[in-house]
C-alpha cells in the first residue's frame, strides 16, 4: 500500500482539530518523527507547554479568540471572524503580550459598523477578506479600498453600487445573488471583471464601465437586458466582442472573440476582433472552415483544438503571436499559411495533426520542442 510522504503528512496536520491528534500522527511512524521541524506555524492551536513541539514556529494562527497568544512571535495571523473594531483598535487584542500593529495580519474580518472616514487609512481592507453582512447599506469604508475579495457583496440585498477610483482588483462573482441589484458604476476604477461577476442579478439593468476595465468571458452580462456604457468614449481593456458590439460611440482596441461569443450566434469572426480567446473554438466538431480576419493579431491557446472536422483556415495578414496547442488534433488540416510577421510556432501547435503537409511561413525560424509532435508536416518558406 502506498504511503503518504512528508509533505502530504504537513496538510494533513492542517485538518486535525486536536494537539493530541497530531502527536499521535507523529508517534505512529519513525518516519513523522521530524514532521514537527518542518513547520514554521502552528498547524493547530497551541499552548506555551505545546508551543515546544513545533521548535521553528515563527509564525502564530489564532483559530480561536481564546487562543493562547505565545511571545516573540514574527507574525500573527487572526483565522477567526472578527469584529471591525478589533482592527482598528489591535490594542483590545494584545493583552500584555508583544504583539504591534504591524505584524498582525487578519483573513476574516467582519465589516459590523459605519467607520469614521479618519480611520480609513487605518483599516486597510485591501488586505483582508471580508465578511459583509447582507443588511449592510453603508460602505463608505470602501473609499479607500484598492481591492475587493471574491463574492464579497454576494447575496446583498443593495440595488445599486458605485466603485470608488481607487479600486484596482476585483474578486470573482463579487455580486453573486445579488437579485435586487440594478446598476453598477465603475466610475474610474481599473482592474478586470472576473468570471460570475454578475452571477443570479436578475434585476440588473445598466453597467458603467471604467475606461481601464478589462472584462473576462462568462461575467454572465446579459446584454438582451442589461445596457452597457463607458465612462467616456473609449476604453482601454480588454472586452468580449458581444459587449463591445453594443456600446455605442465607444472606442475600443482590445476587443476578443470567445466561446461565449460564439455560443451567442457569432459564427465567423467580425472584422475589428484583435484577439481569439483561449479555447475559443475547442472541441467544435462541426466546425470545417474559418476566415481570421486581418484585424486579429493573436490566437489564444487551444484556440481551434479538437476541431476534428475543420479543413482550412485563413489566416490574418497581421497575426502576429499563435497560442501553445493552437490547432492541436485538428486532423483533416491539410495546409496552412503564416504571414511573415509570425516568426515562432509554439509547443504542441499542430500535435497529431495527421493530415497536415505543409505549414507556409515567410519568417518562420523558431519551432518550439513537439511543435509538430505526431505530424509529419513540412514548414515551408512562402
Amino acid at each position: 500500500m502506498k504511503q503518504l510522504d512528508g509533505y502530504s503528512m504537513m496538510i494533513v496536520c492542517k485538518y486535525l482539530k486536536l494537539f493530541r491528534d497530531v502527536r499521535n500522527l507523529v508517534l505512529v511512524s519513525k518516519k513523522n518523527s521530524e514532521l514537527p521541524l518542518k513547520f514554521h506555524f502552528n498547524p493547530i492551536s497551541v499552548t506555551q507547554k505545546s508551543r515546544k513541539f513545533f521548535p521553528k514556529m515563527q509564525t502564530q494562527y489564532l483559530y480561536t479568540a481564546n487562543d493562547e497568544i505565545i511571545e516573540n512571535m514574527d507574525k500573527y495571523i487572526i483565522t477567526y471572524p472578527i469584529d471591525v473594531k478589533y482592527v482598528l483598535n489591535p490594542t483590545l487584542l494584545k493583552t500584555e503580550k508583544k504583539i504591534t500593529t504591524d505584524n498582525i495580519k487578519y483573513v476574516n474580518v467582519c465589516l459590523t459598523q459605519t467607520i469614521p472616514t479618519h480611520q480609513l487609512m487605518e483599516l486597510k481592507i485591501s488586505k483582508f477578506a471580508v465578511d459583509v453582512p447582507k443588511d449592510l447599506t453603508d460602505y463608505s469604508p470602501l473609499n479607500y479600498a484598492t481591492r475587493l475579495c471574491p463574492s464579497f457583496f454576494a447575496y446583498n440585498s443593495l440595488t445599486s453600487f458605485k466603485f470608488p477610483n481607487t479600486m484596482r482588483k476585483f474578486g470573482k462573482e463579487l455580486f453573486s445573488g445579488c437579485s435586487q441589484l440594478v446598476e453598477v458604476d465603475y466610475a474610474y476604477s481599473s482592474g478586470t471583471i472576473k468570471e460570475r461577476t454578475f452571477s443570479g442579478c436578475h434585476a440588473l439593468r445598466r453597467v458603467k464601465l471604467s475606461p481601464f476595465n478589462s472584462l473576462r468571458e462568462l461575467t454572465l452580462i446579459d446584454i438582451k437586458v442589461v445596457n452597457v456604457s463607458v465612462n467616456g468614449n473609449e476604453i482601454y481593456g480588454r472586452v468580449p466582442y458581444r459587449i463591445f458590439k453594443t456600446m455605442k460611440n465607444v472606442v475600443c482596441n482590445e476587443v476578443f472573440f470567445g466561446k461565449e461569443d460564439y455560443m451567442k450566434g457569432e459564427k465567423q469572426i467580425p472584422d475589428g476582433v484583435v484577439s481569439i480567446e483561449c479555447g475559443c473554438f475547442n472541441c467544435l466538431y462541426d466546425l470545417k472552415e474559418m476566415n481570421i480576419p486581418d484585424s486579429v493579431t493573436e490566437i489564444g491557446d487551444c484556440a481551434f483544438h479538437r476541431c476534428a472536422a475543420l479543413t482550412r483556415v485563413k489566416v490574418s495578414k497581421n497575426l502576429k503571436k499563435i497560442g501553445w496547442m493552437a490547432f492541436g488534433f485538428c486532423e483533416k488540416l491539410t495546409n496552412i499559411e503564416f504571414p511573415p510577421s509570425v516568426n515562432t510556432i509554439p509547443t504542441r501547435c499542430f500535435v497529431e495533426c495527421s493530415s497536415l503537409e505543409t505549414v507556409k511561413g515567410q519568417n518562420l525560424t523558431n519551432i518550439e520542442t513537439e511543435a509538430f509532435l505526431d505530424c509529419k508536416a513540412k514548414v515551408v518558406k512562402a
